[in-house]
């Protein structure tokens, strides 16, 4: 059994692994695919900090720049907004590139997408603060820093991806598309249920009361 040292030093090893990604994503994610850098532990932790980021966003944006009323939070609906998209981009990228010959297995998609969030997690915070001290003329500011965050992140889930299925450039842009048409139709039929559901429910709930009432 490992000591404590030894456990330490694996997750000190994750840690660099994960903020390395920063000045070079590829070299990076081969790394820790092929070295076992990738913890899924860490990559669980990104996810609350990822969710707590959106939420904080909401929240605490300034007023000129938040157009969310923040006396009204549903952590739910967050919830479903972030994790649930997160969710429904793994499942529909594992399909798609299940029947591409990719390589990568769930838990290494769990952990690149966990990984490419880094980059709203760390920007978060001071673009929060911007909105708050920033003003309307000063707008551009805002927006730059929101098109770096959300750009460095989508890099990151690219070069990932990448990595991950072991796929060059091209067929990667190829998955991805395919997967955000998979988001799609995932979200198309989670709607089409819902309405068949909703429609049940009401034709059992008239006939229920014609019953009654009769």
């Amino acid at each position: 059994m490992m000591n404590r040292l030894e456990v330490l030093r694996i997750e000190k090893l994750h840690v660099r692994g994960l903020f390395s990604i920063i000045t070079s994503p590829i070299e990076s994610f081969d790394v820790m695919r092929h070295q076992g850098q990738g913890s899924l532990g860490l990559a669980t932790l990104m996810y609350f900090l990822f969710f707590a980021s959106v939420v904080a966003t909401r929240q605490w944006t300034g007023y000129i720049f938040n157009f969310s009323r923040v006396d009204q939070l549903n952590i739910f609906i967050m919830m479903a907004l972030s994790l649930g998209l997160v969710a429904l981009f793994i499942m529909a990228n594992m399909a798609v590139c299940t029947l591409s010959d990719g390589e990568g297995s769930l838990s290494d998609v769990y952990v690149t997408t966990a990984y490419a969030t880094l980059p709203i997690i760390l920007l978060t915070p001071l673009i929060i603060i911007l909105s708050n001290v920033l003003s309307q003329g000063e707008s551009m500011y805002y927006a730059l820093m929101n098109f770096v965050m959300y750009g460095w992140t989508g890099v990151l889930l690219f070069t990932g991806n990448m990595s991950a299925h072991q796929f060059g450039f091209k067929k990667t842009v190829f998955t991805t598309f395919l997967t955000i048409a998979g988001i799609l139709i995932i979200l198309f039929m989670m709607f089409l249920a819902f309405v068949l559901v909703s429609e049940l429910y009401e034709f059992v709930r008239t006939l229920y009361n014609e019953i009654i009432f009769m």
